[in-house]
């Protein structure tokens, strides 16, 4: 009888978990998650009639907004994510010796591994605001990428206690149908028909609906609206890659059609496609940044 050499056929693919560096993984699975201290700093009045919360992918926009409003531009409040008791034991540990595990791969003792890492994660949202042709106040903010996604439910909860939203307005990413470049999230249907009433062409966007899906700072702003009772719109752009890593890759299309939605939504220019027109010039530095460029010697 004969037996083949291998018992079990070679498998064409492996599954892994990791969803970054190894090394990184183990660290943030070995040791407690450290919570960050929050806060907010005013420096003038934050009330607006619109607040707008943009995720660092569709930065652009965000950079579009402060393009249009020019010199008026207010920088209202400061939102700080520290860790002040990683500062504390890092004190602690300059000090004297210590007799934690040292890792010899990342050549670092395991809580200074932690420190670096988390250290990465402290960073400050600065809140602006600008004004449309109408006189209505736009407050508008970026939500940079955390290598902890706790920040990100924390963030949520700093954003509702600390500002007065009287109509909030999300940008996000996610996975849509092919052909479609943005989508319509309505915390309720009397909000989209609010939405529409003010906006004639949100009729035209398809809404978001399942299996697609929001994550990242956005789902958790979207979530803390549904708890806080505060009425959202959300505007969903396709994109594609890394949604887990917040490293997506945005649909160019869904940059212009996104713009000119909120152009019409927000009264941000009188009828002259302005806010559009910077959306194009900012999306082609955008390209022209991405090229390779590179030089081959």
């Amino acid at each position: 009888m004969l037996r083949p050499f291998q018992e079990f056929s070679t498998p064409r693919h492996i599954l892994q978990d990791n969803q970054f560096d190894t090394s990184e993984q183990e660290i943030l699975q070995e040791q407690e998650p450290i919570i960050p201290e929050i806060k907010i700093d005013h420096h003038i009045k934050t009330d607006s009639d619109v607040l707008i919360v943009i995720p660092q992918a569709l930065d652009l926009v965000a950079q579009s907004l402060m393009a249009i409003g020019g010199k008026q531009v207010k920088h209202l409040s400061t939102i700080s994510v520290r860790f002040p008791e990683l500062d504390t034991q890092k004190r602690k540990q300059e000090k004297g010796s210590t007799d934690e595990e040292f890792d010899d791969e990342e050549q670092l003792y395991k809580s200074s591994a932690s420190y670096y890492l988390a250290k990465q994660d402290e960073k400050a949202i600065k809140l602006y605001q600008i004004e449309n042709g109408q006189g209505a106040k736009i407050n508008f903010l970026t939500i940079p990428i955390f290598k902890s996604k706790l920040i990100y439910n924390l963030l949520s909860n700093t954003i509702f206690g600390g500002y007065n939203i009287k109509q909030l307005v999300t940008l996000g990413t996610g996975e849509l149908n092919s052909n479609e470049t943005i989508n319509v999230l309505a915390s309720s249907s009397e909000v989209l028909k609010k939405a529409i009433t003010k906006a004639g062409l949100i009729s035209q966007i398809p809404t978001f609906k399942p299996p697609h899906f929001i994550t990242g700072p956005i789902g958790s702003i979207v979530s803390g609206s549904v708890f806080q009772g505060v009425d959202n719109l959300t505007f969903v752009a396709a994109a594609e890659g890394a949604f887990h890593l917040d490293l997506e890759r945005v649909n160019n299309d869904s940059f212009i059609d996104l713009g000119t939605v909120l152009a019409d939504y927000l009264k941000l220019d009188g009828g002259d496609h302005k806010f559009v027109k910077i959306v194009e010039q900012k999306l082609k530095y955008k390209k022209a940044g991405s090229a390779d460029s590179s030089l081959y010697l």
